[in-house]
């Protein structure tokens, strides 16, 4: 529940700064995530006698956290104003 009153609504910026903190926050944990997965990737693909599905399910797996990353850096590029 919000801290404001009764009958008021939450401060606007107050709101985008709690979305952008919860954003930065979920970026950390996708970049880790990622961290791990890429050094995962790069073991079982030195080992000769590695699962081949499981290795595409993790590279599938790292690509969609890369492109999810991208997403979020991409709500907190800078945004120019077309004339």
């Amino acid at each position: 529940m919000p801290d404001t009153a009764p009958g008021t609504t939450p401060d606007a910026s107050n709101l985008n700064e709690t979305i952008e903190a919860g954003l930065r926050m979920r970026r950390a944990a996708l970049v880790l995530e990622h961290r791990d997965l890429d050094d995962t990737v790069s073991l079982l693909g030195e080992n000769e006698a590695c699962d081949e599905l499981l290795l595409s399910r993790l590279k599938k797996r790292r690509l969609h956290l890369r492109d999810e990353i991208a997403r979020i850096d991409g709500y907190f590029a800078p945004r120019s104003i077309a004339s």
